[in-house]
């Protein structure tokens, strides 16, 4: 399946497909390889995949596969001179079945070995004065032993604030997740919260959505069927166009204005209570206001002024999601007490972690569609990539795109299949929290409107 010179679009260079196990030596599976699947997800904390094997010599038996074994996967795209090579623990076997008196085939489960790490162990441990971004670099470095090639310190994202946290025997990765609701950047650019914890091709990351939709985008797509090689062309006529055609699509999720209520992405309010001054305060989440200061991919809200029937705007009926929670914000600086007797006291925030983080994943998955494009390996979750869907409903050859669905996504899940004849395709899922035009604004005043509105 190698190659030096790209001519499909689909083309792929797997340069090594090696499994060892307990023999200790490496053996190579390319030749014996149907297909491979290769996944990633901004909400999972790490990678899987599978291989498919046709198997005529019988090697789970002959190589000792225990589920304790080590796939090595190396691959390229022809004509690039960036070569990727990963290695995963391959811990399942299934699907295992004969396909002649000779033949077998099965398929090999892959996964980060931080998966089966974090299953194994447990972090109890105690962080005072703390940054959280700094607690999360430790259990990554110390408690699952990631090295600083895999967990490069450019891809975690600093947190604002100093913490006090006990972590009280949690597996690894449950701790950092849980440390992700709590984390606020403390980069000014950023609003709000809403971290995730993340492998992609790049490593583990550790980083706000608000900063990822900071990042250039990757590259422009745009479905058009007809400059795709078919099967009787010879080779790529334009490689930076073809290579990113969409070859189709498909839509996930579009507006659910019920949803987007009831998840509490346009407005929700948290009652925060103060036990120590017997106190509470109202926080309210206003997505119209949050959007004019937060980053977006985009520059026009998901949501229009449309009111109810009540004069109110979605944006503004904030009990549409209620929370409460304790908080002891300001009690160092406003309670003689704790100032005199334990000023490191630290504020916890969920004045901002709660409503900010209710809001902001809903919204990113508020639109969300399903592409495949011709097989890249540097395509990974959390790039930002610009999606030109052509408007269907014009007649002529040069559509223009589509007003509301074009613009810039967020890749949010990315699974790359090659197969045995060494086809590369990559299937992505892009999300987007808003919209390249505005959507109209009606006059709430006019009398149809009220109407309308009052039936």
């Amino acid at each position: 399946m190698a190659a030096t010179e790209l001519l499909f679009p689909q083309d792929f260079s797997l340069d090594s497909c090696k499994i060892v196990t307990a023999l200790g030596q490496p053996y190579e599976f390319r030749a014996m390889l149907l297909i491979l699947e290769y996944f990633e997800d901004l909400y999972s904390n790490f990678i899987t995949g599978s291989i498919t094997i046709n198997d005529s010599v019988g090697y789970i038996s002959k190589l000792a596969f225990s589920g304790h074994d080590y796939l090595i996967l190396g691959y390229s795209k022809p004509g690039s001179d960036i070569k990727i090579e990963k290695t995963f623990r391959a811990y399942k076997v299934s699907n295992r079945h004969i396909v002649n008196n000779q033949n077998e085939t099965y398929t090999i489960h892959f996964c980060s070995e931080e998966a089966i790490l974090s299953e194994q162990y447990k972090v109890s441990k105690s962080y005072p004065n703390t940054k959280i971004s700094d607690i999360v670099n430790d259990i990554v470095y110390n408690q699952l032993g990631t090295s600083n090639t895999k967990f490069l310190a450019t891809n975690s994202e600093a947190t604002a604030g100093l913490r006090d946290i006990v972590i009280p025997s949690m597996k690894p990765l449950e701790a950092i997740n849980w440390l992700c609701t709590q984390a606020i950047s403390a980069t000014t650019k950023t609003t709000g919260t809403s971290y995730l914890f993340y492998e992609n091709v790049n490593g583990y990351n550790f980083k706000s959505l608000q900063s990822l939709f900071t990042s250039p985008v990757y590259g422009v797509y745009k479905y058009e069927p007809k400059n795709l090689n078919m099967p009787d062309d010879t080779r790529v006529q334009d490689l930076g166009l073809e290579a990113k055609n969409v070859i189709g699509y498909e839509m996930v999720s579009n507006f659910d204005t019920l949803d987007m209520i009831n998840s509490g992405a346009y407005a929700n309010q948290l009652v925060a209570i103060d036990l120590l001054s017997l106190s509470y305060s109202v926080n309210n989440f206003d997505y119209l206001n949050y959007f004019t200061k937060a980053q977006k991919l985009n520059p026009y809200p998901l949501l229009a002024n449309t009111e109810n029937r009540f004069n109110q705007t979605d944006s503004i009926t904030y009990q549409a999601v209620l929370k409460t929670a304790v908080t002891n914000t300001g009690d160092s600086s406003k309670n003689a007490y704790i100032k005199t007797k334990q000023p490191s006291n630290k504020d916890v925030n969920i004045e901002t972690t709660i409503p900010y983080r209710t809001a902001q994943i809903p919204q990113i998955n508020a639109i969300k569609y399903k592409i495949s494009i011709p097989g890249d390996p540097f395509m990974t979750v959390g790039n930002v990539i610009t999606f030109n869907l052509p408007e269907l409903t014009r007649t002529t050859d040069d559509k223009a795109s589509d007003a509301y669905y074009s613009g810039n996504y967020l890749v949010t899940a990315i699974k790359h299949t090659i197969d045995v004849e060494g086809k590369f395709m990559t299937i992505m899922e892009i999300s987007k929290e808003s919209v390249p035009n505005q959507y109209i604004n009606p006059d709430n005043s006019l009398q149809a409107w009220k109407l309308i509105r009052g039936r």
